[in-house]
């Protein structure tokens, strides 16, 4: 599949822009390069919608809203500390710094993508654990950008115990988000045991009372 490493969908009226994050390591890859002139095009796009004088194309957008990122990798923080979900990673490895890069974008890429972008939200993964970090960049007085990024945890047994997903309700104005979970492993192993026992119990119970209804017939000799 020849997907491209940055792609704007609007729905809707509501702008999300995908990015694979592999195309934000900067190291001057040919991905990188395509990533960040498509990056550039779709900022621009934003610009021109919402009236800036920093407009420099012609293409806009028939309804403007600020978009919400949504990517593999989380935007860079020094580690999971500042998580305080239920189902955040556990301790001590919440306290674990991060590897740029490795657990997620650089400091400079998420630099680079808040301010051309100016996100209204982002959501993020591949740690596997939940955080809400509240974000707030400044380079310039007139130019904050605050915005809340979701990492969703791993929808897998295999990587927590408690598998979460999101639901998600977004409209040009507001995100809003529930998150819903699975039961645990252990509570659906119980369950099979559970249903496993009463269908043999079940089963032993018919099989005994076709028996003695079968006996019952041959002793009295009489046709049901």
């Amino acid at each position: 599949m020849n997907a491209p490493p940055v792609s704007l969908v609007s729905i809707r009226g509501n702008h999300f822009v995908l990015i694979n994050s592999m195309a934000m390591e900067g190291d001057g890859c040919s991905l990188c390069t395509r990533a960040l002139t498509e990056i550039d095009r779709i900022a621009d796009i934003f610009k021109c919608s919402s009236g800036s004088p920093l407009c420099r194309g012609r293409t806009k957008l028939e309804h403007y809203s600020r978009p919400i990122i949504m990517q593999h990798y989380p935007l860079y923080r020094q580690s999971d500390s500042i998580c305080t979900e239920s189902d955040a990673a556990p301790l001590p490895e919440r306290n674990n710094l991060f590897e740029e890069r490795w657990d997620c974008l650089s400091k400079e890429s998420t630099e680079y993508l808040v301010e051309r972008l100016r996100p209204r939200a982002a959501f993020g993964a591949h740690t596997h654990h939940s955080c809400v970090v509240r974000h707030s960049f400044a380079p310039t007085p007139e130019h904050k950008t605050e915005f809340i990024e979701y990492t969703v945890p791993s929808f897998s047994w295999r990587n927590r115990l408690d598998p979460k997903y999101y639901l998600v309700t977004v409209t040009p104005d507001e995100v809003k988000m529930a998150k819903c979970e699975l039961p645990r492993e252990a509570t659906m192993q119980l369950c099979a045991v559970l249903m496993i026992v009463a269908l043999t119990v079940y089963m032993k119970y018919f099989y005994t009372k076709r028996l003695l209804f079968f006996n019952y017939k041959q002793w009295t000799g009489k046709k049901v």
